[in-house]
């Protein structure tokens, strides 16, 4: 009886397979990317396979969050096989990535958790205490469900067990097509201190002259210029204006500028990443209404590429034949062989490259 068990097994798993998958539907419109504790990079939209995405609000040293993680890890053991992608999420401003990966180590975390250090997505969810659980839409990233993972805590006190399961309850909502009940005015958990609160002064008086156009001159415009590679010139106050809702979702996804090395690991020479603050002025002066400010636009005679050598004339210039490339399609790595013709064998002290057309 077994071979035709195997065999009718085999056939199953075969003629389950000769369907293609679709892609998921996903406008990556709110489609946040941060690095956990470890330095892993996560994309909201990797996970628009899941049934939903779950965040922790976590804080070093919040006595309430140590205390539910027990609960927590549970029902991340219960809920993460069905289908839930499951995240702790740190948002304070007093806690940076190696305090976090020492608490996470402390305590047994068996979640990443996500440092939202330049708190652009506890701008987007107002975050505004540790110890919520907030479930997202894996694809519109709406919030489904927020508030506490269950009654069990208190401030100065705690029950023995739970008699209301929060979070459980809106996991298995979803299960069933039905919409989650939020219980976000029953969250207990420790303060998070919001920038945008310190900062409002600050943003009011942000201006596209004084703060964000020697940003985007010395981040953006290498690429985005009239010989650049990226695909519009940002050369005035104009063109950014109408640019700056695909500037915003793209800063926000890290898509752009597409700078990937991990500024924790070291210091990178010629980096073009874009700095927490430096990226939190850009999304604010966006939402705040865009101001212009008084003064000249530097953009618009900003040029990435002079015809100078940035270390003086070289002592041998050696200029490359010219390539043609085909509009479409499969080109092979090209070489070209060249003769130094030097009269002795002599040291390398380094190499520039003055592009003709960059």
């Amino acid at each position: 009886m077994r071979l035709p068990l195997l065999v009718l097994c085999i056939l199953c798993t075969v003629l389950s397979c000769t369907e293609k998958p679709k892609p998921i539907a996903d406008s990556r419109r709110s489609d946040f990317a941060l690095y956990d504790e470890k330095g892993d990079f996560h994309r909201l939209s990797y996970y628009n396979d899941q049934k939903a995405i779950v965040l922790l609000v976590q804080g070093n040293d919040c006595p309430i969050v140590q205390s539910l993680l027990t609960d927590f890890h549970n029902v991340v053991a219960e809920y993460s096989p069905r289908g839930f992608q499951f995240f702790m999420i740190n948002s304070n401003i007093q806690d940076d990535r190696e305090k976090i990966n020492q608490e996470a180590r402390e305590y047994g975390f068996n979640v990443p958790v996500l440092d939202d250090s330049a708190q652009l997505l506890a701008d987007a969810l107002d975050i505004n205490i540790t110890a919520e659980a907030i479930v997202l839409h894996p694809t519109t990233r709406e919030v489904l469900y927020r508030g506490p993972i269950n009654d069990r805590l208190d401030y100065e006190s705690q029950k023995n067990a739970a008699q209301s399961h929060y979070l459980k309850d809106a996991l298995d909502a979803i299960l069933s097509g039905s919409d989650p009940v939020s219980r976000q005015e029953v969250t207990r958990g420790c303060r998070v201190t919001r920038l945008a609160n310190i900062e409002k002064s600050r943003e009011d008086s942000l201006t596209f002259t004084k703060d964000i156009a020697p940003v985007l001159k010395e981040t953006c415009v290498r690429c985005h210029w009239e010989s650049g590679i990226g695909p519009w010139n940002m050369d005035n106050y104009e063109t950014v204006k109408g640019w700056s809702a695909m500037i915003k979702e793209v800063i926000l996804s890290k898509r752009m500028p597409p700078w990937k090395a991990d500024p924790h690991i070291s210091e990178f020479s010629n980096s073009f990443a874009l700095s927490d603050s430096n990226a939190r002025n850009i999304i604010r002066w966006i939402d705040n209404g865009l101001v212009r400010g008084d003064g000249p636009d530097i953009l618009t005679k900003s040029l990435p590429f002079g015809e100078e050598w940035p270390n003086g004339t070289p002592d041998k210039i050696i200029v490359l034949d010219k390539e043609q490339l085909p509009a479409t399609g499969t080109v092979s790595y090209r070489y070209q062989y060249i003769t130094l013709d030097l009269p002795e064998d002599v040291w390398l002290k380094g190499v520039d490259i003055q592009p003709g057309n960059p």
